[in-house]
Order: C-alpha cells, then structure tokens, then sequence
C-alpha cells in the first residue's frame, strides 16, 4: 500500500525552487470541470449574496508524510567519498493520509510536498577528526554526514501551496535530521541532542525511500468554503465498506494462531504474515484463539484500519492491539498476504 503511494509519486516531475510558494499571492479558485461547475449545485443565482467566511486550516494541523525518495548526504571511507544530497536539492513529499477539517477533506492522501536540503555535513572518520585514532576497522567502515532539511509546502485540495513546518508550534526552520527505527518502519525525527547527532539514539543518518515524517501546517490558511466544497467532488469515491488488516510481525514462530472476526474464523496467520478483509460500517470486534482478549473498532466506509497480532509473555496470550495506518503499512510491507477464510470455512 504505502510502496504504491510512492511509486505513483515518483513518476511525477520534480519540482524546482522557481516552485516555492509566495506568501502574499492571492489564492486561486479551483477550476472544475463544466458538468461540475454548471451544475445545480454550484450556480450561484443571487449576485447579491453575501461572501462566505473563510474555511481556515489551523496553525500546527499535522501532516503525516513518507518520502518520494532517498535523502542521503556524504558518505565517506579511508579511501573515497561520494556525495548522494546536496545543498539546496528539493526533496518530494507524499501526503500519507487524508487530512480532514469539520470532516472536509483538505490535503487529500497523495498529495505533493516539497522539502529542502540546507546543509550536508561530511563525516569525521574518528571521534576527534584525525585518521590516526580511529581503529583500522572503522576507517574501512563507510560513515554518513548528517543532513539538514527545511520542510516547505504541501498542496491542499485546491491545488494550493500551504506552508509547513518541522515544529508543532514555533516558527519555520532548518532541522538536522535523525532517523529511527519505529514499530517496524523508518522515521525522520529532527535531531535534539547531541547523542542524537553521534549516531547514540538514531539507526542512521540517512532515510530511504518511504521513511515517515509528521509536518505542521506553519499559520492559519484561510480558503473559500464553497471551493473546498466543490473539491470535494473531485476526490474519489470512498468504497462503501472499510477495509481491516490483521498482522503479525514475529514471536512463538512454531505457533499459528487462528483470528476471529465478528465471531467467524477469518485466517490463521503465522510470522510475518497478514490477511486483509471488507468490513461494513459499523461496529466490530476481532480476537486470537476462542477464549482470548476481544479488541472492538467502529469502521467507516472507504477507511482502513490496522490489528497488530502480538504475543503478550507476561499473559502467555495473543491479543490484537489497533495500531496507526502508518504502524500497519510498515507492518505488512515485507509480510506475506494468507487468503481470508471462505464463507465455508469460516462457518465451521
């Protein structure tokens, strides 16, 4: 799912920093297409309505992203250097998720961002920058410089630039980049400690393509509420079912557990293994085995959502535990799909 997002990114063209935004351009009103715009619905009749208020994006509304590609800098040895990112590259963004006000959608999932690289730093070979007190082994070891980014802008709905921002308040600047190792994915976090910039807290100094990264709306955006409207129109049609993934990353690998759903049989699943399934809007429930803990979720049409099978050792038991879009998609990347039980089976 999420190496599909990136994908269908990548082949768009990269944009250029005559693309960064300008801050006092008047918005422009969506264009629609003709049986949209002169339909009904979107004619206004009386020329002498009053304009209506702003629809406003708040200040700090986060945005969740995955990186369109690699962001790498220095990368050096005894011998060589090679240099991947540069000073002053734009790096492509992808909206993760939909991005919803008063249940509008307002950045829709997919939508293009742009980050840009400020600084590249070229790595030390030792702690004190003189070759002779490293050891021979980790002069032979390629190490990679840290790397700077400033996040700039994310299409809204309307075709739109709105600004962005690393911080959930505050205002709008560089940050060195550290990226860990989260729920079975990669994700940028900026750097704020020193442990953090020696490698102490972070897995790498680099984020390959699909790393996560949470951005803030950098202030208040107003919009005309009758163009989110109409834009709305534009955006896909939402399956009338939601869509739920069972997963299991590893523990007990001897085990298969069977999983119910609403009381029938839905799969059994082993390490690394995931089953995805249609479910109606509405209330659910879901479990490991016939006498283990139950986790309920209410599901809506066109949404997805994510059960993490786990072995709890203090309990000796498997429970489903709901986990994040972003959790499960890293989740399931390199897992094995099981076909869901038949009507059959699951009756059994």
């Amino acid at each position: 799912m999420a190496a599909a997002l990136i994908c269908a990114c990548c082949a768009a063209q990269t944009p250029s920093a005559s693309n960064a935004p300008d801050p006092n351009r008047q918005r422009v009103r969506l264009k629609l297409p003709p049986d949209i715009a002169n339909s009904p619905a979107t004619i206004r009749t009386d020329a002498s309505s009053p304009k209506p208020e702003q629809f406003e994006i708040p200040d700090g509304t986060p945005i969740h992203f995955r990186l369109a590609q690699p962001v790498r800098g220095v990368t050096r040895t005894l011998v060589k250097s090679k240099v991947y990112s540069r000073e002053g590259d734009t790096i492509r963004l992808v909206a993760a998720d939909d991005v919803r006000v008063k249940g509008m959608v307002v950045v829709p999932k997919g939508a293009i961002g742009q980050a840009t690289v400020t600084k590249v730093e070229t790595p030390n070979m030792a702690p004190s920058g003189n070759y002779q007190t490293g050891s021979a082994i980790e002069l032979l070891i390629p190490k990679t410089g840290n790397v700077s980014l400033q996040l700039d802008w994310v299409e809204d709905v309307t075709g739109e630039h709105v600004l962005i921002r690393a911080l959930p308040k505050g205002e709008s600047k560089p940050f060195t980049m550290s990226v860990v190792a989260e729920h079975g994915g990669m994700v940028v976090r900026r750097a704020r400690f020193k442990g953090d910039l020696r490698g102490i807290f972070h897995l790498r100094a680099w984020a390959p393509t699909g790393t996560r990264l949470i951005a803030y709306v950098d202030g208040a955006i107003g919009i005309d509420p009758e163009d989110v409207k109409q834009a709305q129109a534009l955006l896909p049609v939402p399956d009338e079912n939601g869509i739920l993934t069972i997963y299991r990353t590893k523990g007990q690998g001897a085990e298969q557990i069977h999983v119910f759903c609403d009381d029938k049989k839905i799969a059994t699943l082993g390490e690394h293994q995931y089953v995805s399934l249609e479910v109606t809007p509405g209330k659910h429930s879901c479990r490991s085995g016939q006498k283990n803990k139950t986790t309920e979720f209410t599901a809506g049409p066109g949404e997805q959502y994510f059960l993490h099978l786990r072995h709890k050792a203090t309990a000796g038991a498997w429970e489903l535990e709901a986990v994040d879009v972003d959790e499960g998609e890293d989740g399931t990347a390199n897992a094995e799909m099981v076909a869901e039980n038949s009507a059959e089976q699951a009756s059994q």
